[in-house]
C-alpha cells in the first residue's frame, strides 16, 4: 500500500530491504530522500499506511511473527512517538481516517465475516463494529465529506457432485450456509457433509 500526503508533497509506502521485514517509509516527492517510521526489530512486516487528515500522523498496520496485525498510529509531524491501538489483534483488511482525524475505521474479522470497525485514533476506547450488511468488508476509503467507499466480497460454498466419464460437475446440496467436507458413507447412499451459518 501507499498514501500522498495531503499536501502532496509526500508519499507513505511499505518497503523491504533483502531479507528483512516491510516498514513504512517516507519519501520526499522534491528531494527524492527517503526516512523509515517507527521501525520495530520485532515486527514480521509493516503495510497498508494512510495519512490523517492534516498530515501529521500515520496510521498503518503491524504484524507480530504469527501474522496477527494491529494498528499502530505513528506522530510524524511531532516527537515520532508510536501508538498501539486497541483493534483486535487478527487479520485486518485496510484502514482509513475519518474527516476530523479523531478516529479510524479499518476492516477485521467478527466472527467468519470481516465487518467495518471504527476506533478513536487516541487509543483511550474500545472498537466498534459498525451496522453492515452484505458480505466481507475489505478497504474503507473515506472521503472528506465523510462518505465512505469499501470492498464487499461474497463467498458461498456448496456440495458439488462430479461425472468423471462426462467430466461435468453440477450442484448437489445448495444452501444459504457454506456447505463443505462431503463425503460418502460406505454404502455410497448417503453424504456427510459439514454445514456451517455464516456470521
Amino acid at each position: 500500500g501507499l498514501d500522498w500526503s495531503p499536501d502532496g508533497t509526500t508519499l507513505a509506502y511499505s518497503d523491504a530491504a533483502a531479507g528483512e521485514a516491510a516498514s513504512i517509509v517516507l519519501l520526499d516527492i522534491a528531494t527524492k530522500a527517503a526516512r523509515p517510521i517507527a521501525p520495530d526489530a520485532s515486527s514480521a512486516g509493516d503495510a497498508k499506511p494512510v495519512f490523517s487528515p492534516d498530515g501529521k500522523r500515520l496510521a498503518f498496520l503491524r504484524s507480530d511473527p504469527l501474522g496477527r496485525q494491529r494498528i499502530v498510529v505513528a506522530d510524524i509531524g511531532g516527537d515520532g512517538k508510536t501508538e498501539m491501538l486497541a483493534a483486535p489483534t487478527q487479520s485486518l483488511r485496510g484502514l482509513d481516517w475519518t474527516p476530523n482525524g479523531q478516529s479510524l475505521l479499518f476492516s477485521a474479522r467478527a466472527g467468519r465475516r470481516f465487518l467495518l470497525w471504527r476506533v478513536a485514533a487516541d487509543g483511550n476506547s474500545a472498537p466498534e463494529v459498525l451496522r453492515t450488511e452484505g458480505g466481507d468488508l475489505f478497504n474503507p476509503s473515506v472521503a472528506r465529506d465523510g462518505r465512505v467507499v469499501l470492498e464487499e466480497v461474497e463467498q458461498d460454498s456448496d456440495v458439488w457432485r462430479a461425472d468423471l466419464a462426462n467430466t461435468s460437475a453440477a450442484p448437489l446440496i445448495r444452501s444459504t450456509s457454506d456447505d463443505y467436507g462431503p463425503a460418502y458413507a460406505p454404502d455410497g447412499r448417503s453424504i456427510a457433509f459439514i454445514s456451517q451459518r455464516s456470521g
